[in-house]
Protein backbone atom coordinates (compact mmCIF):
# COMPACT_ATOMS: atom_id res chain seq x y z
CA UNK A 1 0.00 0.00 0.00
CA UNK A 2 2.96 2.20 0.88
CA UNK A 3 4.59 1.53 -2.52
CA UNK A 4 1.28 2.56 -4.36
CA UNK A 5 1.30 5.77 -2.28
CA UNK A 6 4.59 6.25 -3.04
CA UNK A 7 4.09 6.27 -6.78
CA UNK A 8 1.60 8.93 -6.82
CA UNK A 9 3.47 11.29 -5.04
CA UNK A 10 5.68 11.40 -7.97
CA UNK A 11 2.85 12.19 -10.10
CA UNK A 12 2.29 15.84 -10.32
CA UNK A 13 -0.81 15.57 -11.95
CA UNK A 14 -2.58 13.69 -8.97
CA UNK A 15 -1.59 16.20 -6.46
CA UNK A 16 -4.72 17.38 -6.17
CA UNK A 17 -5.61 13.57 -4.92
CA UNK A 18 -2.82 12.99 -2.91
CA UNK A 19 -4.51 14.33 0.49
CA UNK A 20 -7.81 12.78 -0.11
CA UNK A 21 -6.05 9.51 -0.99
CA UNK A 22 -3.66 9.70 2.37
CA UNK A 23 -6.81 9.98 4.09
CA UNK A 24 -8.75 7.35 3.34
CA UNK A 25 -5.72 5.12 3.37
CA UNK A 26 -5.40 6.44 7.18
CA UNK A 27 -9.06 6.71 8.40
CA UNK A 28 -10.34 3.18 8.32
CA UNK A 29 -13.34 4.82 6.00
CA UNK A 30 -16.73 3.24 5.11
CA UNK A 31 -19.86 3.77 3.33
CA UNK A 32 -23.23 4.41 4.09
CA UNK A 33 -25.67 3.36 1.19
CA UNK A 34 -29.43 4.90 2.00
CA UNK A 35 -32.25 3.45 0.46
CA UNK A 36 -35.17 5.89 0.38
CA UNK A 37 -38.86 4.99 -0.36
CA UNK A 38 -42.15 6.18 0.20
CA UNK A 39 -41.67 8.80 -2.28
CA UNK A 40 -45.15 9.82 -2.97
CA UNK A 41 -44.24 12.31 -6.02
CA UNK A 42 -40.75 12.02 -8.57
CA UNK A 43 -40.63 15.51 -8.26
CA UNK A 44 -37.62 18.05 -6.30
CA UNK A 45 -34.80 17.16 -4.43
CA UNK A 46 -34.02 14.66 -1.57
CA UNK A 47 -32.13 16.86 0.99
CA UNK A 48 -29.85 14.59 2.97
CA UNK A 49 -27.97 15.45 6.11
CA UNK A 50 -25.80 13.34 8.29
CA UNK A 51 -24.83 14.17 11.49
CA UNK A 52 -22.08 12.89 14.28
CA UNK A 53 -23.28 13.63 17.72
CA UNK A 54 -26.41 14.87 18.96
CA UNK A 55 -25.72 18.99 19.87
CA UNK A 56 -27.42 19.52 16.60
CA UNK A 57 -29.60 16.84 15.54
CA UNK A 58 -32.14 17.07 13.80
CA UNK A 59 -32.81 20.45 12.84
CA UNK A 60 -29.24 22.05 12.91
CA UNK A 61 -28.59 21.39 9.36
CA UNK A 62 -25.50 24.06 8.68
CA UNK A 63 -24.12 22.29 11.94
CA UNK A 64 -24.20 18.74 9.89
CA UNK A 65 -21.14 17.19 9.18
CA UNK A 66 -22.15 17.02 5.51
CA UNK A 67 -25.34 17.56 3.82
CA UNK A 68 -26.00 15.91 -0.03
CA UNK A 69 -29.10 17.02 -2.40
CA UNK A 70 -30.26 14.87 -4.78
CA UNK A 71 -32.92 15.16 -7.84
CA UNK A 72 -35.78 12.63 -6.98
CA UNK A 73 -35.83 10.15 -10.19
CA UNK A 74 -37.82 7.35 -8.50
CA UNK A 75 -40.28 6.35 -5.78
CA UNK A 76 -37.40 4.42 -4.49
CA UNK A 77 -33.92 6.01 -4.57
CA UNK A 78 -30.57 4.91 -3.25
CA UNK A 79 -28.40 7.00 -2.00
CA UNK A 80 -24.37 6.17 -1.61
CA UNK A 81 -23.02 8.93 1.10
CA UNK A 82 -19.12 9.66 1.29
CA UNK A 83 -16.43 7.29 3.20
CA UNK A 84 -16.84 8.23 6.40
CA UNK A 85 -14.58 6.96 9.60
CA UNK A 86 -16.13 3.73 12.24
CA UNK A 87 -18.08 5.57 14.24
CA UNK A 88 -21.69 6.44 15.44
CA UNK A 89 -23.64 8.98 13.44
CA UNK A 90 -27.38 9.70 12.64
CA UNK A 91 -29.24 10.64 9.30
CA UNK A 92 -32.40 13.29 8.88
CA UNK A 93 -34.00 13.71 5.13
CA UNK A 94 -36.82 15.02 3.36
CA UNK A 95 -38.56 15.34 0.46
CA UNK A 96 -38.40 18.67 -0.81
CA UNK A 97 -41.00 18.27 -3.14
CA UNK A 98 -40.98 22.50 -4.25
CA UNK A 99 -37.28 22.94 -4.39
CA UNK A 100 -36.91 25.83 -2.13
CA UNK A 101 -34.33 23.79 0.90
CA UNK A 102 -36.70 24.11 3.56
CA UNK A 103 -39.02 21.30 5.43
CA UNK A 104 -42.17 23.19 4.65
CA UNK A 105 -45.17 22.59 7.60
CA UNK A 106 -48.49 23.02 7.84
CA UNK A 107 -50.38 26.15 10.70
CA UNK A 108 -49.94 23.64 13.74
CA UNK A 109 -45.79 23.26 12.64
CA UNK A 110 -46.52 19.90 11.12
CA UNK A 111 -44.21 18.95 8.36
CA UNK A 112 -46.01 19.56 4.90
CA UNK A 113 -43.05 17.42 3.23
CA UNK A 114 -41.88 13.83 3.47
CA UNK A 115 -39.60 13.24 6.42
CA UNK A 116 -37.07 10.29 7.17
CA UNK A 117 -34.73 9.32 9.65
CA UNK A 118 -32.23 6.83 10.35
CA UNK A 119 -32.40 3.47 12.51
CA UNK A 120 -36.25 3.61 11.79
CA UNK A 121 -36.90 6.78 13.78
CA UNK A 122 -40.12 9.11 13.39
CA UNK A 123 -41.21 12.16 14.22
CA UNK A 124 -44.02 11.81 16.68
CA UNK A 125 -44.82 14.54 18.56
CA UNK A 126 -41.71 16.45 17.38
CA UNK A 127 -38.30 15.60 15.92
CA UNK A 128 -36.77 12.53 17.61
CA UNK A 129 -33.96 12.06 19.83
CA UNK A 130 -31.07 11.61 18.42
CA UNK A 131 -30.30 8.30 20.42
CA UNK A 132 -33.42 6.71 18.75
CA UNK A 133 -31.48 7.89 15.03
CA UNK A 134 -28.38 6.88 15.97
CA UNK A 135 -26.38 4.33 14.06
CA UNK A 136 -23.01 2.44 14.41
CA UNK A 137 -20.86 2.68 11.17
CA UNK A 138 -18.65 -0.71 11.85
CA UNK A 139 -18.02 -2.15 8.67
CA UNK A 140 -17.03 -1.60 4.82
CA UNK A 141 -20.36 -0.73 3.69
CA UNK A 142 -23.80 -0.13 5.25
CA UNK A 143 -27.33 -0.55 3.47
CA UNK A 144 -29.71 1.28 5.37
CA UNK A 145 -33.68 1.81 4.60
CA UNK A 146 -35.73 4.53 5.37
CA UNK A 147 -38.99 4.97 4.83
CA UNK A 148 -40.32 8.96 4.25
CA UNK A 149 -43.70 9.51 6.48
Amino acid sequence: MLQVYSFLLAMPFLRGLKLVLLIALLMNPGVVSLRVTGIDHIQGFLRIAVFQGEEFFPEGIENALFKITEPVTSGTMTVALPPMEYGEYAVALFHDRDGDAVVDRNILGIPTEEIGFSSGARAVTGPPDYEDAVFQLETETLLMFIELH
